[in-house]
């Protein structure tokens, strides 16, 4: 029986039924609920607010030893505070294999892409460097500007206003499906 209300029916059994079997019901809504706060976290997040009008050009990254050093240092701090969920989706390594086998691609800790709390673009010895962090204060340098549309960044900058719009994590670590399971691969770094 499905109840909409705060009130308790009488004769509900299900308390008992739970007690008796040593099972927690569970609330679908919460699941939900669950669901929509670790799916895609910060992912529309912008610096600002943008007209159809304005266009969006994807950029190229060169990241660096160090800057994937502090992607790292960054992507766990964000989890030690609980903005991003890097867990598979929360998917069990049968899942894993189960979701693998069925779309032929690895499952990557990141799931969905999280956009960066804080990030800015500046400009340091002639190139454009992203940086990013949980704040300002607690930002580090991520990558380094290689393109901007099919224009290298240094030209891009020479003929249009550059801004950035957003930055995000992607990936991280996966896992694939192999004979004996489920097999973690290593850690690599994407740009969108």
């Amino acid at each position: 029986m499905y109840y909409f209300t705060d009130k308790q029916a009488k004769y509900d059994l299900s308390p008992k039924v739970e007690e008796v079997l040593h099972i927690e019901s569970k609330d679908p809504l919460s699941e939900e609920e669950q669901a929509l706060a670790h799916a895609g976290l910060g992912y529309i997040q912008t610096n600002g607010i943008f007209s159809e009008d304005e266009d969006f050009l994807p950029a190229t990254l060169n990241i660096s030893d160090t800057q994937k050093q502090n992607i790292q240092e960054v992507e766990q701090a964000l989890q030690d505070i609980g903005f991003v969920h890097a867990n598979y989706a929360g998917l069990t390594d049968k899942q894993i294999a189960k979701r693998v086998q069925d779309s032929g691609k690895e499952v990557h800790k990141l799931v969905e892409p999280v956009a960066l709390p804080y990030f800015e673009m500046v400009k340091k010895q002639k190139k454009l460097v992203i940086r990013g962090g949980v704040n300002q204060m607690r930002s580090a340098e991520l990558a380094t500007v290689k393109t901007i549309g099919l224009l290298p960044a240094s030209e891009a900058v020479k003929k249009f206003d550059v801004y950035l719009a957003t930055a995000a994590l992607t990936g991280g670590p996966a896992k694939k499906a192999t004979r004996q399971g489920v097999k973690s691969l290593n850690a690599y770094i994407r740009s969108m």
